[in-house]
């Protein structure tokens, strides 16, 4: 065999003799075999298989019971799922038959939640079954004919359980660009392809279409195990023999598995839900700085922003540059490059302001062993501490993923009292935005907590398995220095709650689970940074986006106006949001006064 890049099982219609075929596709190069749990009146039993091959190797297959049209097959359902409890397989695979499945549903989601070993993958075909003629009133319905309906109707009638997933069929007519975007934000753990959907190419190998290929590979991200069903090449013995068509599968996937630099970065993290971190009312740890260094980027821009501020203040006979949140000194190692670069490193004093004493401990350090004189390093919190000079730029890193959430709009507030007159402040300007989003893997981890907390927080997310399901809105902006307008009494002090309803049409008929935020930022001049998906900055990976849930999903049509409304609020002594849709249904405010989360002041 070829390198294996896929994990990949093999159907059979076998219910006797599974581990000889287990072993001969072993040797094949699959990972599992898919059986049915009965075939032709005869049930799926071999006792020579040992349990561990059982729970490891072996996916079973329910037969197609229409127990929504023929209730009487009730029986026959609940007999197959208790003999595939007993035999302890890895997945068993329930084929969904169209959008009446409510009884189809209530028989099986007791069984989902009690198998607690086994994985329950919803068989679906990207393509629904043609009718047998195509009136005009057929084709008017053919959205309702859409199996992600299907799929939709069912998982919305069961309790959330990650154990279950889609188990998604390609069909030979493939699904469009818009369907497919659709399918890529649902739980899809396994592919299944069938042989007859292949092509042969001039060598007499079987291969996929383009368009097959290109929905494979962005299928490939989200990590699902295969199957290949159907008649094999050039059959001999008891099996198909699809090797070939394995060997292609595991080229194409080593052909899509080459990866950017952002790829390689963030490996490991997609869909890892994470609380935001607490800077202001947490002392971070050491090796949670040291994961932020590693994004050369991130202060490649800082570097370039502070080379620009530095250049227009080139004619001073003095420049004071100050990093207030210092952190382990990574700003302040780049703004001594800047000064370097610009030629005015003679001229310049530079300051850093910490006030996490671990942290300023190692600042000390390479004051000692490395900056010298170069660098004056201060213990205190920004909001408080007196200034022994004023500053003609002043930098921070105290941005969050969605802009504001660390709360650097309240920090900045407190430090632009450092600021020189006509000084100014990195970054300048920063703006979070949303867009209502499909995550049903995200959903669901955060729902099996069964509380409300764990639905009324946001969350810092690297969001793979994901759909889009509107235009991302600008919501949130906040600038600095703020001094406020003309005539304003000093000291002033800004006003940063902020209220915004935002709408956008939707993009599709879809589930939406939460927001999507991100944001963007103006260092200084014309130097920016993003993680907004069309204008992230190249390889930067220091933020990911957030994920802001609902407690219950909802519903929308293509075309239908998606409105939301969010508040940033703030008290003497927290920071939080609130949210809650109100178009096209209306959802209760979430995280009300703070209730289940907030950033401490």
């Amino acid at each position: 065999m070829a390198r294996r890049a896929v994990s990949a099982g093999a159907r059979l219609d076998v219910v006797s003799g599974v581990q000889a075929a287990w072993t001969q596709h072993k040797e094949q190069g699959y990972d599992f075999v898919v059986l049915p749990l009965e075939h032709e009146g005869t049930p799926l039993l071999d006792t020579t298989v040992e349990s561990a091959d059982w729970s490891q190797r072996v996916v079973a297959v329910v037969s197609e019971h229409d127990v929504d049209n023929h209730p009487e097959h009730e029986k026959a359902l609940v007999t197959e799922l208790q003999w595939a409890t007993h035999l302890g397989v890895a997945a068993i695979m329930l084929p969904l038959q169209g959008p009446d499945c409510c009884n189809l549903a209530s028989i099986t989601n007791p069984f989902v939640h009690s198998a607690e070993q086994i994985a329950t993958w919803i068989h679906v075909k990207t393509r629904a079954p043609q009718p047998p003629s195509d009136t005009d009133e057929q084709q008017e319905a053919e959205p309702a004919r859409s199996t992600w309906h299907w799929w939709n109707q069912f998982r919305s009638l069961c309790t959330p359980c990650t154990r279950m997933g889609l188990a998604l069929e390609l069909s030979a007519n493939i699904c469009d660009e818009e369907e497919q975007e659709r399918w890529l934000g649902e739980p899809v753990k396994c592919v299944v392809i069938p042989t007859g959907i292949f092509l042969t190419n001039a060598k007499g190998y079987p291969v996929l279409s383009r368009a097959h290929q290109r929905f494979v590979r962005r299928l490939l991200k989200l990590r699902p195990q295969f199957m290949l069903s159907g008649p094999g090449s050039d059959d001999e013995g008891p099996y198909p023999d699809r090797r070939q068509h394995l060997m292609y599968l595991n080229h194409l996937a080593v052909m899509a598995a080459q990866r950017s630099v952002y790829e390689a970065s963030t490996e490991g993290y997609d869909d890892y839900i994470e609380i935001p971190l607490q800077p202001l009312m947490d002392h971070l740890e050491s090796q949670t700085y040291e994961v932020f260094e590693k994004d050369p980027v991130k202060y490649d821009m800082y570097q370039k922003a502070m080379e620009k501020a530095f250049e227009d203040r080139k004619d001073k006979d003095k420049i004071v540059a100050m990093v207030v949140g210092a952190g382990r000194g990574p700003i302040v190692r780049r703004a001594l490059r800047a000064a370097e670069a610009v030629g005015v490193a003679d001229k310049l004093t530079l300051i850093a302001l910490e006030k996490n004493p671990g942290a300023v401990r190692i600042l000390q350090h390479y004051q000692r062993t490395e900056w010298g004189n170069r660098v004056q390093v201060f213990a205190g919190d920004m909001r408080t501490w007196q200034p022994v000079a004023k500053a003609d730029v002043l930098v921070s890193e105290l941005l969050g993923s969605w802009g504001d959430n660390e709360l650097s709009p309240e920090c900045l507030d407190g430090a632009q009292r450092f600021i020189a007159e006509g000084g100014v402040s990195i970054p300048n300007r920063y703006r979070s935005f949303v867009a209502p989003v499909s995550t049903h893997k995200n959903y669901t981890e955060l729902r099996t907590h069964k509380d409300r907390k764990h639905v009324e927080t946001p969350y810092v997310v690297l969001l793979s398995n994901h759909t889009l399901l509107g235009d991302i809105k600008e919501l949130f902006e906040f600038t600095h220095p703020n001094f406020g307008p003309p005539g304003a009494q000093q000291p002033y002090t800004p006003d940063n709650t902020r209220f915004k309803i935002v709408e956008c049409t939707a993009t599709q008929d879809g589930l939406v689970h939460g927001f999507a935020g991100y944001f963007d930022s103006d260092l200084y001049a014309d130097v920016m940074i993003s993680i907004h998906p069309e204008t992230h900055t190249p390889d930067m990976f220091s933020w990911f986006p957030m994920y802001i849930p609902l407690q219950t999903p909802v519903y929308v049509r293509k075309g239908e106006t998606i409105k939301a409304a969010f508040w940033r609020k703030v008290s003497a002594t927290k920071v939080w949001y609130e949210w809650a849709v109100l178009s096209p249904t209306t959802t209760e405010i979430h995280n009300l006064a703070g209730r289940s989360s907030f950033i401490g002041l």
